[in-house]
C-alpha cells in the first residue's frame, strides 16, 4: 500500500538535501534514508544514512547510490546542506 507521501509527491521536484526513504521492495536498501546529491531525470543520486556504516564513512568517504523515483518517498530536507552539498548546489546553480 503506497503511503500519503508517495501519492502526493511530485518526483520531478528533488532537490540536493531532500530526503528520502528507499521503498521497503529494494533490495539491501530498502527501508533506510536518502540525502540526494544529484536530482536525475529518471531519479536520484545520493548518499545513504545507516547507523552501521556512519562511521566508516566519515573516514572512508561517501557511499552513493542511484535509486529511481518509483523507488522513494519523501520524508524533509536537511535544515543545513554539509559543506560538500553547499559546493554541489553552487555548480549547479552557476550552470
Amino acid at each position: 500500500m503506497d503511503s500519503e507521501n508517495e501519492k502526493n509527491h511530485d518526483h520531478k521536484m528533488l532537490a540536493i538535501g531532500d530526503i528520502m526513504q528507499i521503498h521497503p521492495r529494494v533490495e539491501n536498501w530498502g527501508g533506510l534514508l536518502m540525502c540526494v546529491t544529484e536530482p536525475k531525470s529518471w531519479g536520484a543520486q545520493g548518499f545513504l544514512y545507516m547507523i552501521e556504516i556512519m562511521h566508516a564513512c566519515r573516514y572512508n568517504g561517501i557511499a552513493y547510490v542511484r535509486i529511481e523515483h518509483e523507488n522513494l518517498i519523501p520524508v524533509g530536507k536537511l535544515t543545513y546542506l554539509p559543506e560538500f552539498l553547499l559546493k554541489i548546489d553552487e555548480e549547479n546553480n552557476d550552470n
